[in-house]
C-alpha cells in the first residue's frame, strides 16, 4: 500500500470512528432524556394514585362516586405500573458503560490523530492502531446489539473524501 493510500485508509477509519462517537453521543442522550421523562411520569402517576385513593376513602359514602374513584385509581395503578415495566434502566446502563468506553476510545483516536500530525508515527505505524480502534468500536457496536450501519459507513466514507480532497487541493 502506498503511503498516500495508507494515509487515505487511516483517514476513513478515524473519520468513521469519529461519526460513530457522535452517533452514540446523541443515543446516550436521548436514553437520558428518555429515563428521565419515564421517572417523572410514574412520580406523576404515582401522586395521582395516592390522590385518587385519598379521594375515595373520603367519597365511600356515596357508591357512584366510589366507583368512578376506584376505576380511576385502577387506571393510574395500571399507567405507573406500564410506565415501571417500560422503563429501560437497564439499556440505559448498557449505554452508559459504553459512553465511558466511546470516551476512552476517543481519547485513543486523539492521541493517534497527534501522533500523525506531529509525525512521531509513521504511516503504518499509524494505520495498525487506527485498525486496532476501529476493531474496538465494531466491539461496542456489537455490545448495543445494532450492528454497523451501512449509511453511517457511505456517510463517514463521503465525510473523509471531502476531508482529503480539501486536505490535498490546499497542500498541492
Amino acid at each position: 500500500m502506498t503511503a498516500q493510500k495508507t494515509w487515505e485508509h487511516i483517514w476513513y477509519q478515524l473519520v468513521s470512528m469519529e461519526r460513530w462517537v457522535r452517533y452514540y453521543e446523541l443515543l446516550y442522550k436521548r436514553y437520558r432524556l428518555h429515563r428521565l421523562i419515564i421517572r417523572w411520569r410514574v412520580a406523576v402517576g404515582s401522586m395521582g394514585l395516592l390522590g385518587a385513593l385519598l379521594f375515595q376513602k373520603a367519597a365511600l359514602s356515596h357508591t357512584g362516586s366510589s366507583i368512578t374513584v376506584t376505576i380511576l385509581a385502577v387506571g393510574v395503578a395500571v399507567v405507573t405500573a406500564w410506565d415501571l415495566a417500560e422503563n429501560p434502566s437497564d439499556k440505559a446502563a448498557t449505554v452508559g458503560k459504553i459512553w465511558t468506553d466511546i470516551s476512552l476510545l476517543r481519547l485513543e483516536y486523539e492521541t493517534i490523530w497527534d501522533s500523525l500530525e506531529s509525525r512521531r508515527l509513521t504511516d503504518e505505524q499509524a494505520y495498525a492502531q487506527s485498525k486496532d480502534l476501529v476493531h474496538k468500536v465494531h466491539l461496542i457496536l456489537e455490545k448495543l446489539d445494532v450492528g454497523t450501519s451501512n449509511r453511517l459507513n457511505e456517510r463517514a466514507a463521503k465525510t473523509a473524501y471531502t476531508y482529503l480532497n480539501h486536505r490535498y487541493s490546499h497542500a498541492a
